[in-house]
């Protein structure tokens, strides 16, 4: 039998040792796998059409501008996301990959109202 030291602090659960030889980094291996591609291609393909239906309408390319500046938001919120949490990526995280493109496209359509309505 064990014996437990009381001086120690307990173990967090997952620095446990993982029993077979499955290794500590079981972990941190099945965290990667929560950015899927299919999400990033999914992304794409939203901000592809969207951008594509922006420069079909004839207005001197300010939708096409919009749709742009939503398309570099969300990268930049990516990019960001995936340097701070690689390896443990929240549901909200995940959320924001799959389709924070239409919330950066709500924001810079309302800046673009507030624009307007400043022009002289």
């Amino acid at each position: 039998m064990d014996e437990v030291n009381p001086y120690e602090s307990p173990k967090h659960p997952s620095t446990a040792e993982v029993p077979d030889g499955h290794g500590g980094d079981a972990i941190s291996r099945a965290a990667r796998r929560a950015w899927r591609r299919e999400d990033f291609v999914f992304a794409l393909g939203q901000q592809g059409i969207c951008l594509a239906i922006a420069a079909l309408i004839l207005d001197d390319g300010t939708m096409f501008r919009v749709c742009l500046t939503a398309v570099m938001a969300h990268w930049v919120g990516i990019a960001l996301l995936v340097i701070r949490r690689r390896t443990s990526p929240s549901t909200l995280d995940l959320g924001f990959l799959k389709f924070g493109f239409f919330v950066c496209l709500v924001v810079a359509f309302a800046f673009l109202v507030v624009l307007v309505r400043l022009r002289p």
